[in-house]
């Protein structure tokens, strides 16, 4: 490389060439000579990083130049593409496409504050689960609510069945046992015959009434009546 001192342009006073010899002054020689080592010496190779060029002589579409600090040159290479980023590079333009997520659109009791830039996504619906009686929960992300409270029904001894066991508006169905009691039957006469009174038993069971208010506070009651009546079977 030529002698950095010898790389200044000559004063504007020294002339170009020498009036006796007519050939070129040494000072303008050696000027044009360091210009022309810079320059690569006539093979192409470019202006060097160290001399203030970039070192490169040619390009394709797209390549930018990296400083390479290892040996303080400047590298050419294009911008990568990651996830859901590509890169279109044409003569002198770079293009950066997004071609994964566009925008944010909301959905059922969500809320977003745009499509692009900085979302807020906000949810509008449930915010939380809280338990209530009979019902407990794991915690307060990826939720399992369990039921401690009633998980099956039955009549018990009562001879009564619940018509839905576990949920909804349960209706009882069934027949009432005769010691919670009931009749145990679904007719007039297996009623009877479970109660004890035969085909031919009725009973009529009459209250005590008041009747009349005499005097001195007095009452007159017409007492209960039972009668019974048996007819021959």
């Amino acid at each position: 490389m030529a002698n950095p001192d010898i790389t200044k342009i000559p004063a504007p006073r020294t002339p170009f060439l020498d009036k006796e010899s007519g050939d070129i002054t040494p000072a303008w020689y050696r000027f044009l000579y360091n210009l022309f080592t810079t320059t690569g010496s006539g093979t192409g190779a470019g202006i060097s990083t160290a001399n203030g060029g970039t070192g490169q002589t040619s390009y394709t579409d797209g390549q930018l130049l990296i400083g390479n600090s290892t040996d303080n040159s400047l590298n050419k290479n294009t911008l990568g593409t990651g996830t859901g980023i590509s890169v279109t590079n044409g003569h002198g333009t770079i293009q950066i496409n997004n071609t994964g997520v566009t925008s944010a659109v909301a959905g059922s009791g969500i809320a977003v504050s745009g499509g692009t830039g900085a979302v807020t996504i906000t949810n509008n619906g449930v915010i939380s689960i809280i338990a209530g009686t009979g019902i407990t929960k794991s915690g307060t992300t990826n939720v399992t609510v369990n039921n401690d409270g009633v998980l099956t029904f039955s009549g018990g001894t009562t001879g009564l069945t619940p018509n839905t066991p576990t949920k909804g508006a349960i209706v009882l169905a069934g027949t009432l046992a005769v010691a919670n009691g009931g009749t145990g039957a679904t007719d007039a006469a297996t009623a009877r015959t479970n109660l004890g009174l035969g085909s031919g038993l009725s009973v009529t069971i009459n209250t005590a009434k008041l009747t009349s208010l005499g005097a001195n506070g007095s009452m007159t009651f017409t007492n209960g009546i039972l009668t019974a009546q048996t007819q021959a079977t």
